[in-house]
């Protein structure tokens, strides 16, 4: 028989104090006191003490059930100097539309807090807690915001972008990696072959310089040749000195390059460009990094601004449902994916004689505040209907004893007055059904179906996912269960049988060259979370390494440890399934550092036969005793062996690091945090089970998790 939860009921009771002042200490409520906060922690953790998140869940929405006054309150930041410039900046405002509409689904809203310049922040946070503000999104500022003693521990807090740098918060943006990559296709794809790229170098470094990585992977990629270098641009506080040496500058580029094609992210390139004379698309076409904001330009990438906004929001309310709050152990960049968009400043180059004069768009601002309205209740329908609460909830439950036609009333009735459930209650009432009251809050199920079950954990990378996705299970209350899906096992028995031992959510784990066949496997049923790319269905939120940030970190290190013939090897085949954010990292680390010679990369498909391994030993003879690298950033599991085997020795004729630092065999390299990326993951899952996310999201996001260096002896400081 299991043993009964301990509640905070009965942590009250042993400390002599109500219930109420241990909840609120456990969420570290700055109304009770430091030395009680410490003493029902201590007294939670010795009787074994595991929050609920259920109920958790449930005590973040019961203020959303009636009415609007009693909505949860997230805040809108608003820093800038003159506020109404932040949303007239069309990617913003839909930023904000789309976080309006994500809190009020949930029964919450967004307030815009203007936070004026002389206001402290210690002030700015006693106006937000009299608000009832429980969560914080921060927009992009031009400025740094400057928090001082603002105590980040009493709201919960998403950033967009990396504008600003703290706090050092969860935060959204858009792919520019990806969509950078995929601009350079689309293109290549229209025709152009001499294609340039404008950017501002030093706001790319601040974000990681996935503008250039993928531009320089594109090049690669489609082996474009000539391939130009990037145009770097510098504007900053915009004075005519410095628009008029902007302009010189992009002249001497145009003349000198002559890109047919270029892709810029600069609001005022396209305007020098044509007061320098260029006609777009005619002399040259022209695609925007964002379609919103570059006057005249209505092609290249949508970076899905609206549903940013939504994953923001969706994204702080899981942090509420489990008190997350303050800066977090490990913060994630959550990426979304955007879209292409076509447009007459860059047709097909076969198209691209025909008159079109660009137009200065005028932006339009709604200031608007999106309220919640009042959530429709049960009990709403019910008197409408004429008919009890309880017949109202069987009915929406499809419930036998409800006759059909009345059924069909019912929810006819609830669509007309927009009734949207509420997950955690429903959630709630299924974990309080009779004779569960004992019973652990859920399972969230491991899946494998590896060939050989026992080999996908002998990876002690996939090992650390498993003891860190079971450490966080725990700690929110769930249990983690390995599912083994044997090869004969067919779709719709698995899915049964993960259902009967319930499991509310799956995490997949990577699985190599296993392949999938899920044919009318109901993802609907689970909440879903990937780890990497090696299963590319379901398409799931996934969490993974942060691979572009960790190769540059690395290339940078070896570099400050004095190597300067600095090579790399990697599967070309395994970036491509990854989205070339390693060969994209090396490339632009090579151009950021301005290393020469530029190595080219030691890149092959090895194939695991004895002629394979010859073959990829002879390329590799070949490479080293060509290019001399004396450090090497190695990707391969046996790359080292085979260095030893051609008569190198690590370190003395080469050094040698490690992508990951878990299976290849050096000690030197990339610490990939694969403990951290399980923790992430299983919290991740844990937050949609929350909000009850199943299946296939509509707008499916990458959870990137950072890096560290890790130094050894198989790469020396040599300074």
């Amino acid at each position: 028989m299991k043993q009964r939860r301990v509640t905070m009921a009965d942590v009250a009771a042993k400390l002599g104090v109500s219930r109420i002042a241990v909840s609120m200490a456990l969420r570290d409520h700055h109304r009770i006191s430091l030395e009680l906060r410490r003493k029902v922690k201590r007294l939670a953790r010795e009787m074994g003490f595991v929050p609920d998140p259920f109920l958790s869940a449930l005590a973040a929405h019961r203020r959303q059930r009636v009415q609007a006054k009693e909505h949860g309150v997230l805040a809108w930041i608003n820093h800038w100097k003159d506020p109404k410039r932040l949303r007239q900046f069309k990617e913003f405002d839909l930023y904000w539309r789309g976080a309006s509409a994500a809190a009020v689904k949930f029964g919450y809203r967004v307030d815009e807090v203007r936070w004026e310049m002389d206001c402290p922040p210690k002030r700015l946070e006693k106006i937000l807690l009299a608000r009832g503000v429980e969560g914080i999104l921060i927009p992009p500022h031009g400025n740094l915001i400057d928090w001082e003693d603002f105590d980040w521990n009493k709201f919960s807090v998403v950033r967009f972008g990396e504008s600003v740098p703290n706090p050092d918060s969860n935060l959204l943006t858009s792919d520019g990696f990806r969509a950078t990559v995929t601009a350079f296709k689309k293109m290549h794809e229209y025709g152009y072959r001499r294609i340039g790229l404008t950017v501002n170098g030093e706001f790319d470094q601040r974000i990681g310089g996935n503008l250039s990585c993928g531009f320089y992977y594109a090049q690669v990629l489609l082996a474009l040749k000539p391939a130009l270098p990037p145009l770097l641009t510098f504007l900053k506080s915009r004075t005519p000195e410095e628009f008029s040496r902007q302009k010189a500058a992009l002249a001497a580029w145009l003349k000198q390059h002559k890109p047919d094609a270029v892709l810029v992210p600069d609001i005022e390139i396209p305007g020098m460009m044509r007061e320098l004379g260029y006609r777009i698309p005619q002399d040259i076409a022209v695609a925007g990094t964002t379609v919103l904001d570059i006057p005249g330009v209505d092609a290249g990438i949508d970076q899905h601004s609206e549903a940013i906004g939504r994953t923001a929001v969706e994204t702080l309310l899981k942090q509420m449902n489990v008190n997350e709050r303050g800066v977090p152990r490990h913060p994630v960049r959550i990426l979304v994916e955007s879209w292409w968009q076509d447009g007459k400043s860059l047709p097909p180059a076969s198209e691209r004689a025909g008159a079109w004069v660009p137009t200065n768009p005028v932006v339009q601002v709604e200031n608007s505040k999106v309220l919640a309205p009042r959530r429709i209740t049960l009990q709403d329908i019910a008197a409408e209907v004429g008919v009890s609460k309880n017949t109202v909830s069987l009915a929406l439950r499809n419930s036998p004893r409800i006759r059909p036609e009345l059924s069909g009333k019912i929810r006819g009735v609830a669509a007309e007055m927009g009734y949207v459930a509420d997950p955690i209650l429903q959630r709630l009432a299924a974990y309080r059904h009779p004779g569960n009251e004992n019973q652990s809050p859920g399972v969230i199920g491991w899946l494998n179906h590896w060939d050989d079950p026992k080999h996908l954990r002998s990876y002690h990378e996939f090992e650390l996912y498993w003891q860190g996705a079971k450490l966080a299970a725990k700690r929110l209350g769930y249990r983690l269960e390995e599912f083994i899906w044997p090869a004969g096992l067919t779709t719709k028995p698995a899915e049964q049988q993960l259902l009967e031992r319930g499991i509310l959510g799956l995490l997949i784990p990577p699985h190599g060259s296993v392949k999938f066949d899920w044919k009318d496997f109901d993802f609907g049923k689970f909440s879903l979370m990937r780890f990497g790319m090696s299963v590319t269905v379901p398409d799931s939120n996934l969490v993974t390494a942060d691979h572009q940030r960790a190769v540059v970190m690395a290339i940078k290190k070896i570099h400050e440890y004095g190597y300067r013939r600095i090579g790399f090897m990697f599967n070309e085949s395994h970036d491509r399934v990854m989205g070339g954010n390693f060969i994209g990292g090396y490339l632009w680390a090579q151009k950021l550092l301005k290393m020469d010679p530029q190595i080219p990369i030691m890149k092959t498909d090895l194939h695991a036969s004895p002629k394979g391994v010859a073959g990829f030993k002879a390329e590799l003879d070949r490479w080293m005793k060509r290019y001399k690298p004396d450090a090497v950033l190695n990707g391969f599991v046996e790359g080292p062996a085979y260095l030893t085997d051609l008569g190198y020795r690590i370190p003395q004729d080469v050094a040698v690091a490690g992508t990951s630092l878990n299976d290849v065999l050096v000690d030197a390299g990339i610490d990939q945090q694969a403990k951290a990326i399980g923790q992430i993951a299983a919290e991740m899952l844990i937050k949609q089970i929350g909000l009850n996310e199943r299946g296939e999201p509509a707008d499916p996001s990458r959870v990137l998790v950072e890096s560290r260096w890790q130094d050894g002896n198989s790469l020396p400081d040599r300074k």
